[in-house]
């Protein structure tokens, strides 16, 4: 019995390490309910570009513009040093998710390097702040610019845009020169500077999303650095050349005063085909929540994995074999967020979460380079890259909680009120039996609701290329 139980366990470790697809019984020929291992190269060049290229370069060349004080020069500076960094961090990525491979990204990396602690705050920053007011951002544009076909010659109104922005998210969820290029006399403030690298930057949001869904990736230690490295230079190219046409075809005043730059473009250039550009924009945009809700939905199915959500997060759909009830669970926070009254507080208020989860991963890179010397690490870079890009990260935190201190104020105490909720939710053990009963009450109701299981408990946990085999 214990020997073919430990052929059972090489016989997992050997098809989970080899990147081959979930089998569909196990070895007592039962029916598994775990996540496939179905995502290739082109499929992870796909989310990455396909997640970053949604919404954030039709809606943010307007607040970089302001921030760089009309500065066409500065502006462009900012869209490609927002390439630069964004690949930099890639790269540092690259060795996080090679090192380890678990699903969860941010959070699988500073739980292993700093504890259960630091890795709840994270996972609650990825559910109150980071993932549903990304999610709520794009769907917002999504509606702004398919609206722009009924509201030709006046602004979209705000309600409206929540509505088709609410139903954009519950779909997917179905689913699954006029102008010389000076520099300006007047020159942004570092301050400026900082909210300028946060709206170039909230477009480039996304570059790091492939390390979310590791375990359902062929190969990662292969196609996931493959993926990055293809992917953020055309991603980069793009942009820059987009912001260059913007440039070409309108003033600076018509981008800082337009609400959607691109069908302003659209309206300039292409003249009676312009209504082409509202329909494009929509398009990108509902992709990109596509996209997002597809990495949120593993975000959620990993914490809770690790007990530290609701249990019922983990569960599976039996028929598609996908988180079901975290996904569901996304797309309800992101519906909340969509009250808010104004999108570029929506953008600013995830930047401060995104670069603080982002710097916090960095810092567990460093720490687990030094405490785990040994540890297998097929991609490594010198330390020169992860500590610069470390400092920058530094920058974009404390610089924006000296000119905007109201809203990254805001974040950064949603950020410490994780802390009572994880000693009062995770930590504490002993719970009254009443809570206990209700809490299992509900996670049937939702397994029956969804038609949902467990994920089956045999599974290969691969840390810095060590098998461990769960049973």
């Amino acid at each position: 019995m214990s020997s073919k139980k430990g052929n059972n366990k090489a016989e997992a470790a050997k098809a989970n390490a080899d990147g081959s697809t979930a089998s569909d019984k196990d070895g007592n020929g039962s029916q598994t309910i775990e996540l496939k291992r179905e995502i290739g190269l082109i499929s992870g060049i796909n989310i990455i570009i396909g997640c970053i290229i949604g919404s954030g370069i039709f809606l943010t060349p307007t607040g970089v513009l302001k921030h760089c004080e009309g500065s066409i020069g500065f502006s462009l500076i900012a869209w490609s040093l927002g390439g630069i960094v964004s690949m930099v961090g890639a790269l540092c990525y690259a060795e996080l998710g090679t090192t380890i491979t678990e699903s969860g990204g941010d959070y699988a990396y500073i739980k292993i390097a700093f504890g259960n602690l630091a890795g709840f705050l994270q996972l609650w920053i990825n559910v109150m702040i980071i993932r549903p007011t990304a999610q709520a951002v794009v769907s917002l544009i999504f509606a702004r610019y398919a609206l722009k076909l009924a509201y030709i010659s006046c602004d979209v109104p705000l309600w409206p845009s929540r509505l088709l922005a609410a139903c954009c998210l519950r779909k997917v969820e179905n689913i699954l020169p006029e102008n010389t290029f000076d520099f300006s006399e007047k020159l942004p403030t570092v301050g400026g500077t900082a909210m300028a690298l946060y709206n170039s930057l909230f477009a480039y949001a996304g570059w790091n999303f492939l390390n979310f869904v590791t375990e359902e990736m062929k190969e990662p230690h292969k196609n996931l650095p493959r993926a990055i490295y293809l992917s953020l230079p055309i991603v980069t190219i793009v942009y820059v050349l987009a912001n260059l046409a913007y440039f070409i075809v309108l003033s600076p005043y018509e981008i800082s005063t337009t609400e959607a730059v691109a069908v302003s473009f659209a309206e300039k250039y292409y003249g009676v085909f312009a209504f082409v550009m509202p329909l494009a924009v929509s398009m990108s945009c509902f992709g990109a929540v596509n996209g997002l809700l597809f990495t949120s939905g593993r975000i959620f199915f990993v914490g809770a994995r690790e007990k530290q959500l609701p249990a019922f997060l983990s569960y599976i759909s039996v028929k598609r074999k996908t988180p079901m009830p975290a996904m569901v669970f996304t797309c309800l926070l992101s519906l909340l967020m969509l009250l808010s009254d104004s999108i570029w507080t929506l953008v600013d208020y995830i930047s401060f979460a995104q670069w603080f989860s982002v710097g916090a991963s960095i810092l567990a890179m460093l720490y687990l380079r030094r405490k785990h010397p040994e540890w297998p690490r097929p991609i490594r870079f010198h330390w020169i890259v992860p500590v610069t890009f470390l400092l920058f990260c530094f920058y974009l935190l404390v610089v924006p909680l000296y000119t905007e201190p109201k809203g990254t104020g805001l974040c950064l105490l949603m950020v410490l009120s994780g802390i009572p909720v994880y000693y009062v939710c995770v930590a504490w053990k002993s719970k009254p039996a009443a809570f206990e009963r209700q809490q299992e009450r509900f996670t049937r109701l939702v397994q029956k609701f969804m038609l949902v299981a467990p994920a089956t408990l045999t599974r290969v946990e691969r840390v810095a290329g060590l098998e461990r085999v769960d049973c």
